[in-house]
């Protein structure tokens, strides 16, 4: 659930549009502009536009998915410095930015905001990114690639495409990221995760691993793909260095192995999700939980012991064989693999 405090701030950039007064000033020393659109009722966006919005298009990109302005701006330079306020309109960035603990930055439907390169965003307050379905917020390059959103406060993104950074989103380990409806294309790596981290209804596609490190990390991801674009003899898509995950109706694909574990801190669950497109689809040490209703589907096993330490329960997926294919010289490590699917199961994977 969304606080007091960022509901207001999502009804304020999604009923108001943008305020000049607490928009940055134009690097020139210019006045901006003052008027703003008039949005209807049916622009609020809280915490039930969050949980019912669609899915967006896994192959729709930043440029395609942005919609018009919800204010009526000029084009604006922002230099490198702290931030806070409402972005809208066309918002080019020039160095790096800061949204400083206690502040917020709020980002109004259809903003874009392009990045010189090198150019990160930090968080160590608050951003409110708050797209909406025919209004996608685009954050992506000027001309060569940027650095990336880089969160140790608190993010908050609804429909909001990310292209082009070098990694799309980094969550450090103080920080929390919530990222609903929306996509992260053809960065380096779509996101590094130290800290509280959540996809939900979302795309990632292309780049190199996403990697979770770290005792406070936590990926959770909710109908959502993660495609690397590389199958089978590409990168591996994740790799756990610690932390946790809780997966469900997921598909991750593309790659060497969509789900490495090294080792984890907390037990894991993955659930009705779709891991295929690779060599092994889970590739596993040093961890504990469980995985049901999935469908493993490599070239190689299904599951593959690369160093013990394994306790989980694999009871009920579909190893696209009539047993469990399980590379391991301990299978007591896992458990109920006798109990297996004899099909697909229904409903696997991302739901429309």
């Amino acid at each position: 659930m969304i606080s007091h405090t960022l509901r207001s701030s999502l009804l304020l950039v999604a009923l108001v549009g943008c305020d000049a007064s607490t928009a940055p000033p134009p690097s020139d020393g210019g006045a901006a502009g003052t008027d703003a659109a008039a949005m209807g009722p049916d622009a609020a966006l809280n915490d039930a536009a969050l949980a019912d919005a669609g899915a967006p298009g896994s192959d729709a990109g930043a440029a395609s998915d942005a919609g018009p302005s919800d204010c009526d701006l000029p084009d604006r330079t922002v230099a490198a410095g702290d931030v806070s306020g409402t972005w809208c309109g066309a918002v080019h960035v020039t160095g790096a930015v800061r949204v400083p603990a206690g502040a917020t930055l709020s980002v109004a439907p259809g903003t874009r905001v392009d990045f010189a390169p090198a150019v990160a965003l930090t968080v160590e307050g608050t951003l409110v990114l708050g797209g909406q379905p025919a209004g996608h917020i685009a954050l992506g390059p000027a001309s060569a690639r940027w650095s990336g959103l880089v969160v140790r406060g608190l993010l908050e993104a609804s429909f909001t495409d990310v292209s082009q950074a070098d990694v799309g989103l980094t969550t450090a380990a103080a920080g929390s990221a919530r990222f609903v409806d929306g996509s992260v294309r053809d960065c380096g790596s779509p996101a590094a995760v130290e800290g509280d981290t959540t996809f939900d209804r979302s795309s990632l596609v292309g780049g190199t691993t996403v990697r979770i490190a770290g005792s406070a990390a936590a990926l959770r991801m909710t109908d959502t793909t993660l495609d690397l674009l590389s199958p089978i003899g590409g990168p591996d898509c994740t790799s756990f260095s610690g932390g946790t995950t809780v997966l469900d109706h997921v598909r991750i694909t593309g790659c060497h192995c969509p789900l490495h574990f090294n080792a984890t801190s907390a037990p894991i669950t993955v659930t009705n999700s779709i891991l295929d497109g690779a060599t092994n689809p889970v590739m596993i040490a040093n961890t504990s939980g469980a995985f049901h209703g999935n469908v493993f589907d490599g070239v190689g096993n299904g599951m593959l012991d690369i160093g013990g330490g394994i306790d989980v329960d694999v009871a009920d997926n579909d190893w696209t064989q009539p047993t469990a294919d399980i590379g391991s010289r301990d299978l007591s490590q896992f458990r109920n693999a006798s109990s297996t699917l004899a099909s697909r199961p229904a409903g696997v994977g991302p739901r429309p």
